[in-house]
């Protein structure tokens, strides 16, 4: 690649540093997601299957 050995020497420790904040940040943010829809949908997927129940006279 051209770059200089102790160039990459300061590089790479660098940026293994932002990579394992930004893999924490992905992680924190689906989960985040996950508890969001754990908690919505099923109340959502019952309103629905009642809903439906009461306009399908089943």
């Amino acid at each position: 690649m051209g770059a200089p050995i102790a160039v990459m020497g300061v590089i790479l420790p660098v940026y293994t540093i932002i990579d394992m904040i930004e893999t924490a940040e992905k992680v924190w943010s689906d989960s985040c997601v996950y508890a969001m829809t754990g908690h919505d949908l099923p109340k959502t997927v019952a309103h629905l299957y009642d809903w439906k129940r009461r306009h399908d006279g089943v």
